[in-house]
Order: C-alpha cells, then sequence, then structure tokens
C-alpha cells in the first residue's frame, strides 16, 4: 500500500517484520533437525555400545560347532557318544575305505584300500514294507538295504551297527562294552564288506552326494532319499512320519521323536533350507512335479 506524506513523496511499506518472522522460523526449523538428527545419531550410538556389551549368541561356540559336524562327515563316528548321530556310516572317509575294527579290541584293522567294499547288502527281498517292524534279532524286520540311519533310540531296544549285519538287542550291555572292553556281553556282528561301493552316484550307498543340473536345479538333495522316505510336506499322508520304521529311512530328525519345537516339519518338500541362492530351487518329480524354494534338510 502506498501512502502519500507530508511532503507529498510516495514511499513503499516493505513486508520487513514478515520477512524477519519467517526467517526466525527457518532458524528454528534447522536448529529442530539438527537436534533430531543428533538425538538420533547419539541413541543408535548407545545402542550399539549396549548391544556390543551383552552379545546375544549360541550356547555352542560356533566353530566348535562347526569342527564337531566335520569330525563326523569326514573320519564318522562309531563310538559310544556316535551312536546318537544321524552321521554314523556316512562320513566320507568310511564310503571312500570302509571301517572295519575287532569287535572284541575296538582295535582298527587296516583300512587303505578306496572303493573296493560291496556297499549296502539286502538282508530280505523287496522294498521296505510298512506294519512289518518287530523287535527281533534283525532290529526292524525290513530289509537292512533301505534302513539307512543308524541311530540308537532306546525306546525300540535294540542298536544296529554300520557295515554289520543284525541288531543288538541289549543296549546297555553295548554301551557298557563300548567304555569297558572286558565286559562281557553282546558284540556287533561280522564285518560284511564295507560301505565303501566301488562307484559314487547319489543312492543309498552315497548319501552324501546330492544332483543338481546346470542352471542350479537340484534333482536329489543330500542327506535325504524322497523315494525312500516319501514326501516331505504330506506330514498327514505320509506314515513315515509317525510309525515306527519311518526314523530308520531318514537322516533327517522326526517332530515325533525329537522336541516339535526345535525340530518342526520341513517347509516344502525340497525340505528345511535353501544352499543355492539364486537357484530355481529343488523340482519335486515325485509328488507335487513342481519348483521348490528349498533344496536341503
Amino acid at each position: 500500500m502506498i501512502q502519500p506524506h507530508g511532503d507529498g513523496v510516495a514511499t513503499a511499506r516493505r513486508a520487513v517484520i514478515l520477512i524477519v518472522v519467517l526467517a526466525l522460523l527457518a532458524l528454528f526449523a534447522v536448529i529442530g533437525l539438527s537436534f533430531v538428527f543428533y538425538a538420533s545419531s547419539a541413541a543408535k550410538t548407545s545402542q550399539l555400545a549396549r548391544e556390543a556389551e551383552n552379545q546375544n549368541s549360541a550356547d555352542v561356540d560356533p566353530e566348535l560347532l562347526l569342527s564337531y559336524f566335520l569330525g563326523q562327515l569326514i573320519y564318522d563316528t562309531d563310538d559310544k557318544l556316535g551312536i546318537y548321530s544321524a552321521m554314523r556310516g556316512h562320513s566320507l572317509a568310511r564310503t571312500m575305505y570302509g571301517l572295519n575294527y575287532d569287535p572284541i579290541t575296538n582295535v582298527l584293522l587296516p583300512n587303505n584300500v578306496p572303493f573296493n567294499g560291496t556297499g549296502r547288502l539286502h538282508t530280505l527281498a523287496g522294498p521296505p514294507r510298512l506294519g512289518t517292524f518287530n523287535n527281533n534279532l534283525r532290529g526292524t524286520g525290513i530289509d537292512d538295504y533301505y534302513l539307512i540311519n543308524y541311530t540308537y533310540y532306546p525306546a525300540d531296544g535294540f542298536l544296529r551297527d554300520p557295515e554289520r549285519l543284525g541288531a543288538i538287542q541289549l543296549p546297555n550291555t553295548y554301551l557298557r562294552y563300548r567304555t569297558d572292553p572286558e565286559a562281557s556281553g553282546v558284540v556287533p556282528g561280522p564285518y560284511r564288506g564295507g560301505f565303501n561301493a566301488p562307484y559314487t552316484y547319489p543312492d543309498l550307498n552315497n548319501m552324501f552326494l546330492a544332483a543338481v543340473k546346470a542352471d542350479g536345479t537340484a534333482l536329489m538333495p543330500s542327506f535325504h532319499r524322497p523315494w525312500l522316505f516319501g514326501s516331505l510336506a504330506d506330514t498327514a499322508g505320509n506314515a513315515n512320519w509317525s510309525n515306527a520304521e519311518g526314523k530308520y529311512m531318514t537322516l533327517r530328525p522326526r517332530p515325533i521323536d525329537m522336541d516339535p519345537n526345535r525340530f518342526p516339519y520341513p517347509e516344502d518338500e525340497g525340505g528345511d533350507v535353501k544352499n543355492l541362492v539364486g537357484s530355481p530351487g529343488y523340482y519335486d518329480a515325485l509328488f507335487t512335479h513342481a519348483f521348490c524354494n528349498n533344496d536341503s534338510i
């Protein structure tokens, strides 16, 4: 607005006050944002310092646990503690050289010729038959060839040894024998040729092997054979998830035998985890005829 003064000269009133107010508001906004950013940075620094002082870690040292696993994967485990491991009988060294030992003295015999064994032996004709489980000397009443898991389950009352036929019905005597060589009792059966078959192929003789296409598609997972155990996803329809003999046809813990909170059912037919990141996943050729995200148990 322009108003004439007494001298007749028109003078414009500039909005000086408004400009001052806007400048102060901008200054306060800058100061406020600076405080917010500083407070946020200080809070994050305090959080990191607090977490560094109270680390949340596993109850077992990861490197020690890895060494424990690699010891079983490479050299096998066939002692008192090893009978509770599903890796028993499936190590790289055992599938290459076999593991023969004197059951009386527990002394290892020469195992220095690779791939000269018989592999898994058949004890009964035919594939596993559901409903034929029994606690006889054979342990299961099913062809030993298909019973790949040599874990000791105390509730079953017997123990099977890799590369040896027959089952021990007195596990307490057996456990005592493992720790006290002079104790009398039942000892493992005779050595039957070795698991070091003269070939490598992803079958029951080489459980550690998998089959993978060039594009990363998993066709057969390691340490699991779908055609033997059955569906991983159909937990209700696959009887091997709950029957007595199913636990001996997979190396993966079943929830019914373990703590379900620690060993839940697999996520899909491919298993529990996906190891081949960026790959198409596992192609289930038996049940769903489709790709699954996971590729390993």
